[in-house]
Protein backbone atom coordinates (compact mmCIF):
# COMPACT_ATOMS: atom_id res chain seq x y z
CA UNK A 1 0.00 0.00 0.00
CA UNK A 2 1.15 3.25 -1.02
CA UNK A 3 1.45 6.61 1.12
CA UNK A 4 -1.43 7.92 -0.44
CA UNK A 5 -3.41 4.82 -0.87
CA UNK A 6 -2.75 4.23 3.22
CA UNK A 7 -3.50 7.86 4.34
CA UNK A 8 -6.87 8.01 2.84
CA UNK A 9 -7.52 4.58 4.33
CA UNK A 10 -6.40 6.05 7.68
CA UNK A 11 -8.72 9.01 7.70
CA UNK A 12 -11.35 7.01 5.95
CA UNK A 13 -11.86 4.45 8.67
CA UNK A 14 -11.20 7.10 11.40
CA UNK A 15 -14.71 8.86 10.32
CA UNK A 16 -16.57 5.12 9.95
CA UNK A 17 -15.22 3.96 13.18
CA UNK A 18 -14.32 6.42 15.78
CA UNK A 19 -12.45 6.06 18.76
CA UNK A 20 -14.86 7.67 21.55
CA UNK A 21 -12.92 10.33 22.91
CA UNK A 22 -15.40 11.79 25.63
CA UNK A 23 -16.08 8.25 27.15
CA UNK A 24 -17.31 10.78 30.42
CA UNK A 25 -19.68 12.60 28.73
CA UNK A 26 -21.05 10.95 25.90
CA UNK A 27 -21.74 7.03 24.41
CA UNK A 28 -21.00 6.86 20.83
CA UNK A 29 -22.72 3.60 19.48
CA UNK A 30 -23.10 2.23 15.78
CA UNK A 31 -24.93 -0.85 14.79
CA UNK A 32 -24.95 -0.95 10.85
CA UNK A 33 -26.77 -3.97 10.82
CA UNK A 34 -29.99 -2.37 12.63
CA UNK A 35 -29.82 1.43 12.23
CA UNK A 36 -28.60 4.33 9.75
CA UNK A 37 -27.59 6.50 12.18
CA UNK A 38 -24.48 7.04 14.70
CA UNK A 39 -26.45 7.11 18.12
CA UNK A 40 -24.66 9.74 20.33
CA UNK A 41 -26.37 9.73 24.17
CA UNK A 42 -25.67 12.02 26.83
CA UNK A 43 -23.94 10.16 30.09
CA UNK A 44 -24.76 13.21 32.54
CA UNK A 45 -27.98 14.04 31.69
CA UNK A 46 -29.85 11.02 30.84
CA UNK A 47 -33.36 13.08 30.59
CA UNK A 48 -31.98 14.68 27.00
CA UNK A 49 -33.42 12.25 24.25
CA UNK A 50 -30.16 10.15 22.10
CA UNK A 51 -29.64 12.04 19.41
CA UNK A 52 -29.47 9.97 15.88
CA UNK A 53 -26.65 11.61 13.75
CA UNK A 54 -27.86 10.29 9.90
CA UNK A 55 -25.04 8.48 8.18
CA UNK A 56 -25.04 10.99 5.41
CA UNK A 57 -23.17 12.89 7.63
CA UNK A 58 -20.69 10.48 8.08
CA UNK A 59 -20.73 10.41 4.16
CA UNK A 60 -20.01 13.85 3.74
CA UNK A 61 -17.09 13.83 5.95
CA UNK A 62 -15.71 10.28 4.11
CA UNK A 63 -16.29 11.86 0.64
CA UNK A 64 -14.08 14.97 1.82
CA UNK A 65 -11.24 12.63 2.12
CA UNK A 66 -10.41 12.04 -1.47
CA UNK A 67 -10.34 15.86 -2.00
CA UNK A 68 -8.70 17.13 1.37
CA UNK A 69 -5.52 14.27 1.16
CA UNK A 70 -4.96 14.33 -2.98
CA UNK A 71 -3.98 18.08 -2.91
CA UNK A 72 -2.12 18.38 0.94
CA UNK A 73 1.74 18.08 0.17
CA UNK A 74 2.38 19.06 3.66
CA UNK A 75 0.36 16.03 4.81
CA UNK A 76 3.35 13.92 2.72
CA UNK A 77 5.92 15.81 4.21
CA UNK A 78 4.82 15.26 7.50
CA UNK A 79 4.27 12.01 7.11
CA UNK A 80 8.10 10.86 6.03
CA UNK A 81 8.90 12.63 9.07
CA UNK A 82 6.59 10.14 10.76
CA UNK A 83 7.62 7.28 9.28
CA UNK A 84 11.29 8.07 10.07
CA UNK A 85 10.58 8.50 13.22
CA UNK A 86 8.60 5.10 13.23
CA UNK A 87 11.77 3.64 11.77
CA UNK A 88 14.25 4.65 14.72
CA UNK A 89 11.16 3.97 16.91
CA UNK A 90 13.33 6.33 20.04
CA UNK A 91 11.38 6.06 23.25
CA UNK A 92 11.47 7.96 26.55
CA UNK A 93 10.91 5.52 29.47
CA UNK A 94 8.21 5.05 31.47
CA UNK A 95 9.70 5.86 34.85
CA UNK A 96 10.79 9.60 33.82
CA UNK A 97 9.60 12.18 36.08
CA UNK A 98 8.26 14.66 33.85
CA UNK A 99 6.27 12.11 31.46
CA UNK A 100 2.85 11.71 33.41
CA UNK A 101 2.74 16.02 33.45
CA UNK A 102 4.06 15.94 29.24
CA UNK A 103 1.22 13.86 28.43
CA UNK A 104 -1.67 15.76 30.01
CA UNK A 105 -0.24 19.53 28.78
CA UNK A 106 0.64 17.96 25.43
CA UNK A 107 -2.39 16.06 25.13
CA UNK A 108 -0.41 12.86 24.13
CA UNK A 109 -1.70 8.95 24.80
CA UNK A 110 2.14 7.78 24.76
CA UNK A 111 5.03 10.81 25.07
CA UNK A 112 7.37 10.30 22.22
CA UNK A 113 8.18 11.48 19.40
CA UNK A 114 6.11 9.55 16.84
CA UNK A 115 3.01 10.64 18.40
CA UNK A 116 3.89 13.79 18.54
CA UNK A 117 4.44 13.65 14.46
CA UNK A 118 1.07 12.24 14.22
CA UNK A 119 -0.47 15.51 16.13
CA UNK A 120 1.30 17.62 12.77
CA UNK A 121 0.36 14.70 10.08
CA UNK A 122 -3.83 15.62 11.48
CA UNK A 123 -3.31 19.26 12.08
CA UNK A 124 -2.30 19.26 8.00
CA UNK A 125 -6.71 17.95 7.83
CA UNK A 126 -8.05 18.44 10.52
CA UNK A 127 -7.25 22.20 12.73
CA UNK A 128 -4.86 21.52 15.65
CA UNK A 129 -6.45 23.33 18.21
CA UNK A 130 -9.41 21.63 17.87
CA UNK A 131 -8.94 19.55 20.60
CA UNK A 132 -8.12 22.47 22.91
CA UNK A 133 -11.28 23.86 22.13
CA UNK A 134 -13.41 20.79 22.93
CA UNK A 135 -11.96 20.66 26.58
CA UNK A 136 -13.57 24.09 26.99
CA UNK A 137 -17.23 23.08 25.20
CA UNK A 138 -16.73 20.04 27.41
CA UNK A 139 -16.89 22.53 30.37
CA UNK A 140 -19.58 24.82 28.92
CA UNK A 141 -21.84 22.47 27.85
CA UNK A 142 -22.14 21.39 31.62
CA UNK A 143 -22.58 25.36 32.94
CA UNK A 144 -25.49 25.90 30.66
CA UNK A 145 -27.44 22.33 31.12
CA UNK A 146 -27.26 22.81 35.11
CA UNK A 147 -28.46 26.59 34.81
CA UNK A 148 -30.83 25.05 32.46
CA UNK A 149 -31.98 22.07 34.82
CA UNK A 150 -32.37 24.89 37.64
CA UNK A 151 -35.32 26.49 35.33
CA UNK A 152 -36.95 23.59 34.28
CA UNK A 153 -37.30 22.47 37.69
CA UNK A 154 -39.38 25.37 38.50
CA UNK A 155 -41.96 24.43 36.56
CA UNK A 156 -42.57 20.56 35.95
CA UNK A 157 -46.03 20.86 34.98
CA UNK A 158 -44.91 23.20 31.54
CA UNK A 159 -41.90 20.50 30.94
CA UNK A 160 -44.43 17.82 31.42
CA UNK A 161 -46.37 19.41 28.18
CA UNK A 162 -43.20 20.11 26.26
CA UNK A 163 -42.84 16.59 26.43
CA UNK A 164 -45.96 15.38 25.41
CA UNK A 165 -46.07 18.08 22.40
CA UNK A 166 -42.93 16.79 21.10
CA UNK A 167 -43.61 13.64 20.83
CA UNK A 168 -46.55 14.68 19.05
CA UNK A 169 -44.79 16.47 16.73
CA UNK A 170 -41.89 13.81 15.93
CA UNK A 171 -44.72 11.56 15.83
CA UNK A 172 -46.60 13.41 12.90
CA UNK A 173 -43.26 13.95 11.34
CA UNK A 174 -43.13 10.02 11.02
CA UNK A 175 -46.85 9.38 9.63
CA UNK A 176 -46.04 11.59 7.26
CA UNK A 177 -43.61 9.08 5.77
CA UNK A 178 -45.86 6.10 5.96
CA UNK A 179 -48.31 8.06 3.43
CA UNK A 180 -49.36 6.75 -0.01
CA UNK A 181 -46.64 8.32 -1.67
CA UNK A 182 -44.16 5.59 0.41
CA UNK A 183 -45.70 2.05 -0.24
CA UNK A 184 -43.03 0.64 1.55
CA UNK A 185 -43.20 2.82 4.57
CA UNK A 186 -47.03 2.05 4.43
CA UNK A 187 -46.34 -1.66 4.95
CA UNK A 188 -44.79 -0.98 8.33
CA UNK A 189 -47.63 1.58 9.53
CA UNK A 190 -49.59 -0.45 11.91
CA UNK A 191 -46.58 -1.85 13.45
CA UNK A 192 -45.01 1.44 14.22
CA UNK A 193 -48.45 2.01 15.78
CA UNK A 194 -48.49 -1.38 17.44
CA UNK A 195 -45.05 -1.10 19.14
CA UNK A 196 -45.46 2.41 19.98
CA UNK A 197 -48.30 1.51 22.05
CA UNK A 198 -46.55 -1.30 23.67
CA UNK A 199 -44.20 0.36 24.74
CA UNK A 200 -46.60 3.29 26.55
CA UNK A 201 -48.14 0.83 27.65
CA UNK A 202 -45.26 -1.02 29.51
CA UNK A 203 -44.37 1.97 31.10
CA UNK A 204 -47.71 3.17 32.03
CA UNK A 205 -47.71 0.25 34.35
CA UNK A 206 -44.47 1.14 35.89
CA UNK A 207 -42.01 -1.30 34.01
CA UNK A 208 -38.89 -0.65 32.56
CA UNK A 209 -38.73 -1.50 28.95
CA UNK A 210 -36.24 -4.21 28.00
CA UNK A 211 -32.97 -2.92 26.83
CA UNK A 212 -33.56 -4.75 23.80
CA UNK A 213 -36.76 -3.36 23.06
CA UNK A 214 -36.08 -1.81 19.65
CA UNK A 215 -34.04 -4.30 18.35
CA UNK A 216 -36.38 -7.28 18.63
CA UNK A 217 -39.59 -5.19 17.99
CA UNK A 218 -38.42 -5.44 13.89
CA UNK A 219 -40.32 -4.21 10.43
CA UNK A 220 -40.38 -5.77 7.21
CA UNK A 221 -38.05 -5.82 5.16
CA UNK A 222 -38.11 -5.74 0.53
CA UNK A 223 -35.80 -6.26 -2.33
CA UNK A 224 -33.79 -3.37 -3.30
CA UNK A 225 -35.00 -0.50 -0.32
CA UNK A 226 -36.65 -2.22 1.65
CA UNK A 227 -33.45 -3.10 3.74
CA UNK A 228 -33.23 1.24 3.86
CA UNK A 229 -36.60 1.38 5.16
CA UNK A 230 -36.58 -0.63 7.72
CA UNK A 231 -33.52 0.66 9.37
CA UNK A 232 -35.16 3.86 9.00
CA UNK A 233 -38.25 2.73 10.62
CA UNK A 234 -36.13 1.24 13.40
CA UNK A 235 -34.34 4.43 14.03
CA UNK A 236 -37.77 6.72 13.86
CA UNK A 237 -38.91 3.88 16.65
CA UNK A 238 -35.80 4.15 19.12
CA UNK A 239 -36.38 7.92 18.74
CA UNK A 240 -40.00 8.24 19.84
CA UNK A 241 -39.42 4.94 22.39
CA UNK A 242 -36.65 7.33 24.32
CA UNK A 243 -39.00 10.12 23.96
CA UNK A 244 -41.63 7.87 25.89
CA UNK A 245 -39.33 6.73 28.34
CA UNK A 246 -38.62 10.09 29.05
CA UNK A 247 -42.48 10.55 30.09
CA UNK A 248 -42.66 7.64 32.45
CA UNK A 249 -42.68 9.33 35.24
CA UNK A 250 -46.23 10.50 34.75
CA UNK A 251 -48.86 7.86 33.51
CA UNK A 252 -51.32 9.98 32.01
CA UNK A 253 -49.08 11.51 29.68
CA UNK A 254 -48.42 7.96 28.36
CA UNK A 255 -52.23 8.06 28.03
CA UNK A 256 -52.32 11.27 26.15
CA UNK A 257 -49.42 9.06 23.82
CA UNK A 258 -51.58 6.31 23.39
CA UNK A 259 -54.86 8.51 22.43
CA UNK A 260 -52.57 9.91 20.00
CA UNK A 261 -52.19 6.72 18.27
CA UNK A 262 -55.94 5.85 17.95
CA UNK A 263 -57.07 9.61 17.25
CA UNK A 264 -55.25 12.73 16.47
CA UNK A 265 -58.36 14.92 16.88
CA UNK A 266 -59.22 12.80 20.62
CA UNK A 267 -55.80 13.91 21.02
CA UNK A 268 -56.24 17.49 20.55
CA UNK A 269 -59.13 18.08 22.64
CA UNK A 270 -57.38 15.85 25.34
CA UNK A 271 -54.20 17.75 25.35
CA UNK A 272 -56.54 20.89 26.20
CA UNK A 273 -58.05 19.36 28.95
CA UNK A 274 -54.51 18.28 30.20
CA UNK A 275 -53.71 21.55 30.36
CA UNK A 276 -56.65 23.38 32.10
CA UNK A 277 -56.50 20.68 34.61
CA UNK A 278 -52.47 21.29 35.22
CA UNK A 279 -53.20 25.38 35.25
CA UNK A 280 -49.92 24.83 33.29
CA UNK A 281 -48.00 28.45 32.76
CA UNK A 282 -44.89 29.71 30.93
CA UNK A 283 -44.82 26.74 28.44
CA UNK A 284 -43.15 29.06 26.06
CA UNK A 285 -40.51 29.88 27.99
CA UNK A 286 -39.99 25.91 28.91
CA UNK A 287 -40.31 25.04 25.27
CA UNK A 288 -37.80 27.62 24.25
CA UNK A 289 -35.08 26.13 26.89
CA UNK A 290 -35.77 22.41 26.45
CA UNK A 291 -35.89 23.26 22.54
CA UNK A 292 -32.77 25.17 22.90
CA UNK A 293 -31.18 22.67 24.85
CA UNK A 294 -31.47 19.38 22.31
CA UNK A 295 -31.07 21.92 19.88
CA UNK A 296 -27.48 22.05 21.53
CA UNK A 297 -26.84 18.41 22.19
CA UNK A 298 -27.20 17.72 18.64
CA UNK A 299 -24.04 19.84 18.04
CA UNK A 300 -22.60 18.97 20.81
CA UNK A 301 -22.64 15.61 19.56
CA UNK A 302 -21.02 16.11 16.20
CA UNK A 303 -18.44 17.95 17.68
CA UNK A 304 -17.67 14.69 19.88
CA UNK A 305 -17.96 12.47 16.74
CA UNK A 306 -15.89 14.75 14.90
CA UNK A 307 -13.71 14.85 17.41
CA UNK A 308 -13.80 10.69 18.32
CA UNK A 309 -12.70 10.73 14.36
CA UNK A 310 -9.60 12.93 15.00
CA UNK A 311 -8.60 11.00 17.97
CA UNK A 312 -9.11 7.63 15.65
CA UNK A 313 -6.47 9.09 13.19
CA UNK A 314 -4.14 9.97 15.53
CA UNK A 315 -4.13 6.87 18.13
CA UNK A 316 -5.48 3.81 15.85
CA UNK A 317 -5.07 4.27 12.25
CA UNK A 318 -1.99 5.60 11.62
CA UNK A 319 -0.75 2.93 14.47
CA UNK A 320 -1.14 0.68 11.57
CA UNK A 321 1.69 1.92 9.00
CA UNK A 322 3.57 -0.22 7.18
CA UNK A 323 6.99 0.90 7.69
CA UNK A 324 9.22 -1.24 9.44
CA UNK A 325 10.32 -0.33 13.23
CA UNK A 326 13.25 -1.37 14.59
CA UNK A 327 13.30 -2.60 18.22
CA UNK A 328 12.15 0.36 20.77
CA UNK A 329 15.78 2.22 21.48
CA UNK A 330 15.03 4.40 25.03
CA UNK A 331 16.96 7.40 24.57
CA UNK A 332 19.85 8.74 26.56
CA UNK A 333 18.41 12.14 26.85
CA UNK A 334 15.05 12.15 28.09
CA UNK A 335 15.33 15.68 28.85
CA UNK A 336 15.97 16.74 25.11
CA UNK A 337 13.98 14.27 23.61
CA UNK A 338 10.85 16.30 26.05
CA UNK A 339 11.76 19.39 24.68
CA UNK A 340 11.96 17.93 21.07
CA UNK A 341 8.17 16.21 21.93
CA UNK A 342 7.34 19.31 22.62
CA UNK A 343 8.89 21.68 20.08
CA UNK A 344 6.56 18.85 17.46
CA UNK A 345 3.33 19.10 19.27
CA UNK A 346 3.74 23.67 19.09
CA UNK A 347 4.53 23.29 15.29
CA UNK A 348 1.78 21.14 14.82
CA UNK A 349 -0.68 24.92 16.14
CA UNK A 350 0.73 26.80 13.87
CA UNK A 351 0.07 24.87 10.40
CA UNK A 352 -2.94 26.28 8.75
CA UNK A 353 -5.00 24.49 6.40
CA UNK A 354 -8.26 26.96 5.70
CA UNK A 355 -8.56 25.65 2.28
CA UNK A 356 -9.92 22.28 2.81
CA UNK A 357 -12.84 20.73 3.29
CA UNK A 358 -12.52 18.54 6.26
CA UNK A 359 -11.56 21.85 8.02
CA UNK A 360 -14.25 23.49 7.17
CA UNK A 361 -16.58 20.90 8.54
CA UNK A 362 -14.79 21.22 11.68
CA UNK A 363 -14.91 25.01 11.66
CA UNK A 364 -18.88 25.05 10.62
CA UNK A 365 -19.39 22.42 13.66
CA UNK A 366 -17.80 24.89 15.99
CA UNK A 367 -19.72 27.98 14.66
CA UNK A 368 -22.74 26.77 14.66
CA UNK A 369 -22.50 25.20 18.28
CA UNK A 370 -21.44 28.34 19.78
CA UNK A 371 -23.68 30.45 17.60
CA UNK A 372 -26.84 27.82 19.30
CA UNK A 373 -24.85 28.34 22.62
CA UNK A 374 -25.19 31.99 22.51
CA UNK A 375 -29.18 31.21 21.41
CA UNK A 376 -29.74 29.65 24.43
CA UNK A 377 -27.96 31.52 27.07
CA UNK A 378 -29.91 34.64 25.91
CA UNK A 379 -33.17 32.35 26.43
CA UNK A 380 -31.76 31.36 29.90
CA UNK A 381 -30.81 35.20 31.26
CA UNK A 382 -34.71 36.26 30.06
CA UNK A 383 -33.00 38.44 27.55
CA UNK A 384 -34.63 36.57 24.48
Amino acid sequence: MNDKAFLRYALEQSFLRPQNNATECISLQYNPEKSNCYTLIDKRHTEIVPYLLPYSVVKKCVKSVVHDIGRNERLFAEYERYKHDLAENIIIPDNVPEIGRARKVLDLVTVNRQSAQKKKIAATLIPAKFALKMKEIHRTYGEVWQQAESELQKNPEAVDLSLIKDFAQTYAAAMRRFGLAHPLYRLNKKRMRYYLNEAAQILKSRHPLADDFCVTHCFYEMKLFGNKVSKTCADMLCDMVAQLQRMSHQPQLLTLVQILLADNHKFSKALQDYVVEHKVADSVRVDAIRHGVRKLFKKYALLCYLDSARFAFENKFLNECPEPRHPPLPTVSPTDELKMVSQIVEESYKISIADGKICKIYDEALATYEHDLTTLQKVLDGKA
